[in-house]
């Protein structure tokens, strides 16, 4: 089927509102980072192009293929609905810039519309039908071909007005017999519809159009009002209002009015629709369904542009032109005159349709299990009563539709709003269970640069927990301990995020000028797009690229890399670790007495920096982390260097590596799932320690020129040798220890 719908990929940002809206959700494909539709089950309906606050959905018309046709003088005949009065201001001054244009003729669909009344009437007479379902509306038709083709049986058998208008023009009037017919449209599912019955070329939507014109600067109050071509129309000028065919027909046969029933609206009509049987069983089912998908009728097409505009106002548009087309009737050709005129254009069977059954479309969908159900649950992590929302939060309205589409692959667990809740709640409990055993302080920011209350507890013992507590990023690394200094930062931090306060007022009054902050540029992080806005107004342009502060006894833990300073422009110095890095102190170094390259390699701060850490997640994976027998669980690393070479060994003898241990890591850190975790082997799980080892170090390696990498793992004790290049010959030995044993939860 034709696709009816357009989807921007670009712009998607997979907010599922668009399944909210559809009608029969298993059309739209939530299975992957962007949405995206199913053409040969989408009604056509439009509802996804109005709500998309991203604009990410358009309809798919031939406008810009009519347009082509009309610049290049092809012979076209023009057919305009009667919603079009509630998107141009006159119409009939539309028909006029369409003949000076090169447009054969134009003709009334209202027209049309009361030739399809007639056959309504003349198929209900001749059949005496159980009801009927009106099919002015292809999305309803499409529904009903797709979805419930129990139903076609009760579909009238005979075209929409657009159709009607479309067959008397081939018929009645062979002058145009060689040129292509386009129809002004407020709907894009009209569009599949004349493909499927081939009697109109182009479906040209009404606001596509309209914006076709302004573009290209057509004031049509220019032009003089010129009226339809063929025959006129009177009550049926109504039919884009709920409730039009019933007062067309209700016109010729008052004795109906009781018998007709009026409905619209995609959050009612289709529910209608699948009640028509058990309707039907009770006796209570009406002869006619008066039913359009949209809320305000043809009015509010999707192709109107129309939508969330008052009823009333659109309404009044018709109601207007209904008035004038009864006074026309009556003052030129007679009460009866309209009666003759559809006499005329009306034969028997000229305009019967036959529809076709499309359900094997929705072939490959299959209707869940129980045990299926119970399966997608527990993906969905709805193991208890409670944990069944129904919060319509993933566009399906409760927890079954929503398991119902992850079945069909149609959606992931992880658009369920009790599935994030429960990831993240499981994400934290792991993070907070990690910042238990590190050293280091911790902490994560929100976007505004304020601290959140998840950090490790070594935290704790640099600043005061008072001063943890909502405060921004730049009152830890100001230095300053008072209260009310810290106040007047945040208030600061806060006038910094705020778009309208300017520059120049900011570096006035920035409590924070003559204050330095360094930060450690490391490979984890967040999005800080809004504290990178922060930092260039407060520090002269120079920004964070990723960020994850860690604080190492009272300072700001930097890597040599600082990637901001002062106002002053200046970088913030190597020398950070020395003054934050008491982590070292307890250390005994034993170097060479010669200085010489070897010296300056393995002494550098940041060497020491990189294997400390490399010590620490060692011990942290290793399957003893608990003092044992009196022996205390320590880290130490060495190096020694031969032929050019310098071997730099990073050992623990808390045991060898625990792969469970790693795989908590690796989940914490987000490089595996779960599910993928579950089926690795004993060595894939034990490879993912280089992941978690070097995260965050890789790029620092590569600076001191790391050659390769060794490890050796055994049931006591782990190794990493990590392979350096020097200049001096010779053989150098240096050593360095520390106790470093976790504290027990």
């Amino acid at each position: 089927m034709t696709d009816l719908i357009k989807v921007d990929t670009d712009k998607c940002n997979n907010c599922h509102s668009c399944i909210s809206v559809c009608p029969v959700k298993n059309c739209v494909d939530g299975s992957g980072n962007k949405i995206a539709i199913i053409a040969d089950r989408c009604l056509g309906c439009g509802r996804c192009v109005h709500v998309c606050a991203s604009h990410a959905r358009a309809i798919n018309d031939d406008t810009e293929a009519f347009v082509d046709e009309l610049d290049n003088h092809k012979p076209l005949v023009v057919m305009i609905a009667p919603a079009a009065v509630t998107v141009f201001d006159d119409i009939f001054r539309l028909i006029s810039f369409l003949k000076s244009s090169g447009v054969l003729a134009v003709f009334d669909v209202s027209f049309g519309a009361e030739l399809s009344a007639r056959s309504y009437l003349e198929y209900a007479r001749r059949e005496n039908p159980e009801t009927i379902i009106a099919q002015p509306c292809p999305a309803i038709v499409n529904y009903c071909e797709l979805y419930a083709p129990r139903l076609i049986q009760y579909l009238a058998p005979v075209h929409s007005p657009m159709m009607h208008t479309a067959i008397m023009i081939r018929n009645y009037f062979p002058d145009f017999a060689g040129a292509k017919i386009a129809a002004l449209s407020p709907c894009v599912a009209k569009k599949r519809e004349f493909e499927e019955t081939g009697y109109v070329d182009f479906n040209v939507t009404l606001i596509r159009f309209k914006e076709i014109l302004e573009q290209r600067h057509v004031d049509l109050n220019e032009f003089t009002p010129h009226d339809f071509d063929g025959p006129m129309s009177e009550r049926a000028v109504s039919f884009s209002s709920p409730g039009g065919l019933k007062n067309t027909i209700v016109r010729d046969a008052p004795a109906l009015s009781s018998k007709i029933r009026r409905i619209e609206g995609t959050f009612t009509v289709y529910k209608y629709l699948n009640d028509i049987p058990q309707m039907l069983e009770e006796g209570v089912a009406p002869l006619l369904i008066d039913c359009l998908s949209c809320s305000a009728g043809c009015n509010g097409g999707p192709g109107t542009g129309n939508f969330g505009h008052p009823v009333a106002m659109l309404e009044n548009k018709v109601d207007a032109r209904l008035k004038m087309q009864i006074h026309r009737n009556k003052m030129i050709f007679g009460i009866n005159r309209i009666k003759s005129e559809v006499n005329n254009y009306w034969k028997q069977g000229l305009y019967d349709r036959v529809y076709k059954d499309c359900s094997e479309n929705l072939a490959g969908y299959r209707k869940p299990t129980q045990k299926d159900l119970d399966i997608i649950y527990h993906k969905m992590k709805k193991t208890t009563k409670a944990d069944f929302l129904n919060c319509a939060a993933c566009g399906y309205g409760d927890c079954r539709s929503m398991a119902e589409a992850i079945f069909n692959k149609l959606n992931r667990p992880e658009n369920c709003h009790h599935y994030l809740k429960k990831e993240i709640d499981e994400r934290l409990k792991e993070h907070q269970s990690i910042l238990q055993y590190v050293r280091d302080g911790i902490f994560l920011l929100e976007s505004n640069g304020r601290i959140l209350p998840s950090y490790s507890k070594a935290l704790e013992e640099i600043f005061r927990r008072d001063m943890l507590a909502d405060v921004s990023i730049m009152s830890i690394f100001s230095g300053f301990f008072d209260k009310e200094k810290l106040k007047e930062i945040d208030v600061f931090m806060d006038r910094v995020f705020d778009a309208s306060v300017p520059d120049g007022e900011l570096q006035k009054e920035n409590p924070l000028r003559n204050v330095e902050a360094r930060f450690a540029n490391l490979d984890g992080g967040f999005d800080i797009r809004r504290l990178n806005f922060a930092i260039e107004r407060i520090y002269d342009g120079k920004t964070v690229s990723k960020l994850l502060v860690i604080v190492r006894d009272g300072g700001a833990f930097n890597s040599g890399n600082a990637v901001c300073g002062s106002t002053a422009g200046g970088e913030a110095d190597a020398p950070a670790l020395e003054a934050s890095g008491r982590l070292l102190d307890d250390a005994a170094i034993k170097p060479d007495k010669s200085e010489n390259n070897f010296n300056r390699l393995v002494k550098n701060n940041e060497m020491k920096a990189v294997m400390f850490a490399l010590a620490e997640k060692l011990l942290f994976c290793s399957a003893d982390g608990s003092a044992e027998d009196g022996k205390d669980n320590c880290i130490t690393f060495d190096a020694c260097s031969k032929d050019g070479e310098v071997c730099v060994s990073c050992h623990s003898n808390a045991g060898g590596i625990d792969v469970n241990k790693v795989m908590a890591q690796a989940l914490a850190f987000g490089f595996i799932t779960a599910e993928e975790a579950e089926k690795l082997s004993e060595q894939e799980k034990l490879d993912y320690f280089f992941k978690v080892c070097f995260s965050g170090i890789k790029d620092r390696l590569k600076a001191l020129s790391c050659l390769k990498i060794k490890f050796s793992n055994k049931s006591d004790s782990c190794r990493l040798n990590l392979i350096f290049p020097v200049e001096s010959a010779g053989q150098n030995h240096f050593s360095v220890s520390s106790d470093c044993s976790r504290p027990q939860p």
